[in-house]
């Protein structure tokens, strides 16, 4: 058995101190010393062996800081227009009426300045608040059975909360897409940027 030196570790030779599966591997050095981690990490470390360098640079955003914020703000018009309207100054469905307007005007400036996303993200916007005005107007309005008037309100708030989520995903530059509208108005939005 080996001796050791006096010291915190002691003074082992390289071999000794090598598991068996790190000597087959061939591995050199000792597990005994500190590792500078920082130098492994950024030249990828043991967990990036046979993976190509990664790009430690920040990649350019896909689209414009104006896209993005502008069709943050129209798929969040509900909060952003809606809410404070109907807290300060009219009932909920007169109250919701600015917002397919405002979104479809900020659809409208991108198809002027040819940023097809934008205008793509604006005219989403712009027809969800329209889904999400007619089904607040339909159970402010009609007088219909409870059930029905508690699950159409429910439906627009849930479509109020995706709108949200919307927004948050176009701010973070992501690409969003509705689950059933967004084909359809994709395609009317390039027919709509030719023109």
């Amino acid at each position: 058995m080996n001796r050791l030196e006096p010291g915190p570790l002691g003074r082992l030779k390289t071999s000794e101190t090598m598991p068996a599966p790190a000597k087959l591997a061939g591995l050199k050095g000792s597990f005994l010393e500190p590792v500078d981690w920082s130098i492994q990490l950024l030249a990828g470390g043991a967990m990036n062996r046979g993976q190509p360098a990664r790009n430690l640079e920040p990649e350019a955003p896909q689209y414009t800081k104006l896209e993005r914020r502008g069709s943050s703000i129209a798929h969040g018009s509900a909060l952003l227009i809606g809410v404070p309207l109907s807290i300060l100054l009219l009932p909920v469905p007169f109250s919701l009426v600015p917002c397919p307007v405002v979104s479809y005007l900020i659809a409208r400036s991108f198809r002027r300045r040819k940023l097809a996303w934008g205008a793509f993200q604006g005219l989403q916007a712009s027809a969800i608040h329209s889904s999400i005005v007619i089904m607040a107007t339909v159970v402010v309005v009609a007088d219909l059975p409870y059930r029905l008037a508690l699950t159409l309100g429910t439906a627009a708030l849930l479509l109020f909360l995706y709108s949200l989520w919307a927004a948050l995903d176009t701010l973070l530059g992501y690409d969003f897409h509705y689950i059933v509208i967004s084909k359809f108005l994709d395609r009317v939005s390039r027919v709509n940027l030719d023109r």
